[in-house]
């Protein structure tokens, strides 16, 4: 082979090498928006299938990404950057939530009527936004299972009862 075309293989070669690491470190639009976004923190007492890159949204609108999460003490602390052009107030909540019922894990900020502010202070830099509890199917599901246990128990007694024969004599 000419040493044209081996060097012209080797640049293909180093460019997909470097192409891939990029990629799986960061996507692209992280390596172009250094500087555009702004770092703010979440508690959460669970993000369970939630992974670093995933959205954060407003009203449905992508305002940044979910940098990295880590443990402190009992609670996560997810490290949220938001691109500059938006502003978040200390009126605002932020969630863990699903697109659809098993989709993917993302970020909400939402404003709701109840947390409303007289005059909201604007969230700096590293600074934290309050959480809410969002609506936990596992949840719904024990309290079901016990009922269930109850009900089953209960009309167990009443079977028991009703089939005894001293009961209607």
């Amino acid at each position: 082979m000419k040493k044209e075309i081996k060097l012209g293989m080797f640049i293909v070669l180093i460019l997909a090498i470097s192409g891939y690491f990029i990629m799986k470190t960061e996507s692209l639009l992280e390596v172009f928006s250094k500087g555009k976004r702004y770092p703010i923190y979440a508690r959460f007492s669970s993000t369970a299938g939630m992974f670093p890159t995933a959205a954060v949204r407003l009203a449905g609108i992508e305002i940044g990404k979910v940098q990295n999460i880590r443990l402190e003490g009992r609670h996560a602390l997810v490290k949220l950057l938001i691109d500059k052009q938006y502003t978040l107030t200390d009126d605002a909540r932020a969630l863990v939530s699903t697109i659809g019922i098993v989709g993917e894990k993302y970020v909400e900020i939402v404003y709701k009527e109840e947390f409303r502010k007289e005059n909201p202070q604007v969230i700096p830099a590293n600074g934290e936004i309050l959480t809410m509890q969002p609506f936990d199917l596992n949840e719904v599901k024990v309290k079901i299972d016990m009922l269930y246990a109850k009900l089953y128990s209960i009309t167990d007694s009443l079977d028991r009862i009703v089939s005894h024969p001293d009961t209607f004599q």
